[in-house]
């Protein structure tokens, strides 16, 4: 029996009954009501625990119903496999979606190729250049819209750009220690315009003439300059350090350089930071290859290049970079100017095709006067969607630019041609077999390619990191057509990333040849594929092509371009278009895009490979290590390349290992390493002018960064950035490799 020792315990729950009358007393008692508030406070808190316990049960119990009930609907009710994040909601098995994908690519039709570019000609005559790229964009968003795309919107960036003083040209002039003006030339459209067609010498200059656009140099300042003249090969950083030490001092010069190998912005900037006043360009004749019939022709020799000095310049500088007054000059006024260089020969390995003697530094005067203007632009980016079902949150960026107001009907960009032919053919796939692409798909329509690709520029300032993380490719449908005097039959020609290249291999297999519809590309052996570099070609001057991809490669993202290399035999009346072969050459090359595209959209893992990429670094640094004195420099690099070519061919087998029904979290984590790696091997600010990527590699198959920072360390005997770079480099293959382990 309980007896408690005071009145405030309680009582007892024995089961025998207490007849105490303390525990009476316990239960009531009026003289303790007033005591006991606290113990009526703990049983109401009590209480209310009871209600919301109960509560939070009711409803645990109603979300475990729902997921029950809707768990069993499943099976019945494919629509919503979406919520796994393996399974396709489409159903689609393997064969299903290579099925799908055929019938894309076999959708792509020649004919459809040539009924948008009629519709462009007929657009073309009834609109002026100033409303031409309006009304292309109009044209292209109503495109999208038809097709039925998800999402589609124009974007606007207004963009300071330059173009020549009509009322007073650019002008260049040569004067002698006497006074004697030994040259006094103005620029203008009229030095394009003056050439008989029907007496076309070079495609390449036809192909140039049909844009209508000012001899000049965008962007370059203005400004009145002058100073004796000095040869700079390409103005590399290398380059002018070599002239620096032949004793030629360039402070206070112009510089005259040729087009390639570097960016035109790079160039300004880097005669500015050696003190240059202004710069003067020129396509060298050895820089373009073919027949000497073709680099001699008159047409050429006094064609006038139109480039453009937009873009970022990377730099140690972090207040920015200046660039000077620049403009750009004929193979025939080159010939002049090298003409007039006295002493020191240039060095052998700079000697190009002018018929002048190479030197370095001139007698005369010369004086650059540069006039252009100022104004505002509206650069607009055209952007249709597919979303992805299963990734929405990945996508497949396709991107074609629009050149502007200087299009003429015959030049319309076909690149916008070939984009909504693949984007038509896409969507109608979609609607009609219900097919569901895992990852999305982006088609940009770019604005502002004559200006530096400020359309591309705009939108990575504003998009970056959603790009960098989001995108998995990017692929350019600017599709070129291209003459090479050296081929007897037509070539496919590939520039991507080392991640695609062997999926760009398995595509051609499957494609059927241009010229030869019972075989595939890669059974008539017309597909070359070349690794991208960022070095610009001086062909790209030509054609009026300088290239993009650099600018998603400095973002660590993979990299596809395409086109044909045709041989002289087959070009007409000067004409590169494939409009005299029905366009079937550019139907070839949209259907392998198409067919890379929807692999990298629907493929469980993304098919880059590894392997191939850590095998084609390896070799470049084994390549790189054989050269005069580098061995010992980067003998602890090609041990790590080793340990990162040993890890990646484990990481292929781990894909295998996990077969076709991959555990869904197992195959994002391995997309999540394939996507990190090209970013992990991008070069240092300072080097990116070469070279967007450490692993990039030069036409002798070495590594670019390395060779180039080499030379320059010697010629200034400062190893500091040398030893940098390797350091960049080695933690790039071991982060690499830690990647690819903890996947």
């Amino acid at each position: 029996m309980a007896t408690p020792k005071s009145p405030a315990k309680f009582r007892s729950w024995s089961s025998m009954d207490s007849i105490d009358p303390a525990d009476i007393r316990r239960l009531y008692d009026p003289e303790s009501s007033s005591k006991s508030s606290s113990v009526r406070c703990v049983s109401t808190w009590m209480f209310s625990l009871l209600i919301l316990g109960s509560t939070v049960l009711f409803l645990i119990g109603l979300l475990v119903g729902y997921y029950v009930r809707e768990s069993q609907n499943l099976d019945s009710d494919r629509t919503i496999g979406h919520c796994y994040y393996g399974e396709r909601s489409d159903g689609f098995s393997k064969q299903q979606l290579e099925s799908a994908h055929e019938n894309i690519m076999y959708s792509l039709s020649s004919e459809n190729i040539n009924a948008v570019k009629s519709e462009f000609s007929f657009r073309r005559k009834l609109t002026s250049n100033s409303g031409w790229d309006e009304n292309t964009v109009s044209f292209v968003k109503s495109e999208f819209t038809k097709y039925g795309l998800d999402k589609i919107s124009v974007e606007e960036y207004d963009v300071v750009v330059t173009y020549p003083n009509p009322v007073q040209p650019n002008r260049l002039e040569v004067i002698t220690s006497a006074g004697q003006v030994k040259l006094n030339l103005t620029f203008g459209s009229g030095q394009r315009s003056s050439v008989d067609k029907k007496k076309r010498g070079a495609d390449d200059v036809e192909e140039m003439r049909k844009h209508l656009v000012e001899p000049y140099v965008a962007f370059a300042p203005s400004g009145t300059v002058q100073g004796a003249l000095v040869y700079g090969h390409y103005g590399r950083m290398v380059d002018l350090v070599q002239v620096n030490k032949s004793g030629v001092t360039l402070k206070n010069k112009i510089l005259i350089l040729r087009l390639g190998k570097l960016a035109v912005t790079e160039k300004l900037a880097l005669a500015a930071q050696w003190g240059a006043v202004g710069v003067l360009l020129y396509i060298d004749p050895a820089d373009l290859g073919g027949t000497v019939d073709r680099v001699t022709s008159p047409d050429l020799q006094k064609f006038v290049p139109y480039v453009s000095a937009g873009g970022k310049v990377y730099t140690a500088n972090p207040y920015g970079v200046s660039i000077v007054p620049a403009q750009t000059v004929s193979i025939e006024t080159a010939t002049f100017l090298m003409s007039s260089l006295i002493e020191p020969s240039a060095p052998a390995s700079w000697n190009g095709g002018l018929n002048a003697t190479y030197r370095l530094q001139g007698q005369h005067t010369v004086r650059l006067i540069v006039n252009n203007i100022k104004k505002v632009e509206t650069v607009r980016n055209v952007v249709g969607v597919i979303e992805g079902d299963i990734e929405g949150d990945r996508n497949i960026m396709v991107g074609a630019a629009r050149t502007g107001g200087s299009q003429t009907e015959s030049m319309v960009s076909m690149g916008t041609i070939n984009m909504l032919e693949l984007a038509r053919s896409i969507a109608s796939i979609r609607r009609l077999e219900k097919w569901l692409p895992r990852r999305g798909i982006k088609f940009y329509s770019w604005g502002g390619a004559q200006f530096s690709h400020s359309g591309i520029e705009e939108y990575l300032k504003e998009n970056r990191l959603i790009v960098q993380t989001k995108a998995v490719a990017y692929l350019d449908l600017d599709l070129y057509m291209r003459r090479s005097d050296s081929l007897r039959a037509p070539k496919m020609d590939v520039t991507t990333s080392h991640l695609l290249s062997t999926l760009v291999e398995k595509v051609s297999t499957v494609v059927p040849d241009a010229a030869f519809s019972e075989l595939t590309i890669k059974d008539s052996l017309s597909l070359t594929v070349n690794e991208y570099r960022k070095s610009i070609s001086a062909t790209d001057y030509l054609h009026g092509n300088q290239g993009s991809l650099f600018l998603f490669q400095e973002l660590g993202i993979p990299v596809f371009k395409s086109g044909f290399d045709l041989p002289g035999a087959m070009i007409k009346n000067g004409s590169l278009h494939d409009s005299e072969h029905h366009y079937r050459y550019h139907l070839a090359a949209a259907r392998v895009m198409a067919l890379v595209i929807l692999n990298l959209v629907d493929e469980n893992i993304l098919p880059l490979d590894v392997a191939g990429f850590a095998s084609s670094i390896d070799e470049a640094m084994i390549q790189t290590a054989d050269l005069k004195d580098m061995s010992e420099l980067i003998d602890n690099l090609v041990i790590t390349s080793d340990v990162f070519l040993t890890t990646g061919k484990a990481f292929e087998v781990y894909i295998e290992s996990l077969g076709p029904n991959k555990v869904p979290l197992e195959a994002r984590r391995v997309n999540d390493a394939l996507m990190m790696l090209d970013k992990v091997f991008l070069s240092p600010l300072i080097n990116r002018n070469s070279a967007s990527l450490l692993y990039e590699t030069d036409n002798q198959g070495q590594l670019t960064v390395i060779k180039e920072m080499a030379a320059l360390s010697e010629s200034t005997d400062d190893w500091t950035n040398f030893d940098c770079l390797l350091d960049s480099f080695s933690n790039a293959l071991k982060q690499s490799i830690s990647i690819l382990q903890l996947s």
